[in-house]
């Protein structure tokens, strides 16, 4: 059985569709990783981008073991895919990434 303290913790899922973004994707997943509590799993929806988005994403996904990428046909837009879209899901960008925690 989990100890109280692992219980306590939150379990976070950040969903960040992305589009074009080669040029932040590598600082928002280096701020991710440095954060004091990571998220269960953060999912990096990637919506059709024209640049390197997707391969930076998917290598970096390889050195964790909480980032999955999602590949989707370029929609026009960022977007969250509707089967992961509900009321509690509150999309990020990769622009707005965090400092590391201290």
């Amino acid at each position: 059985t989990p100890s109280r303290a692992a219980r306590s913790e939150p379990r976070i899922l950040v969903i960040s569709p992305v589009r074009d973004e080669a040029r932040f994707i590598d600082a928002a997943i280096d701020s991710m990783c440095a954060q004091t509590v990571r998220p269960a799993a953060w999912v990096i929806v990637n919506d059709g981008s024209s640049d390197d988005t997707s391969a930076i994403a998917k290598a970096r996904a390889r050195e964790t073991d909480f980032i999955h990428v999602v590949d989707k046909p370029d929609r026009g837009r960022r977007q969250v895919p509707d089967e992961m879209a509900s009321p509690q899901v509150s999309p990020t960008q990769l622009k707005q990434y965090l400092p590391p925690s201290t």
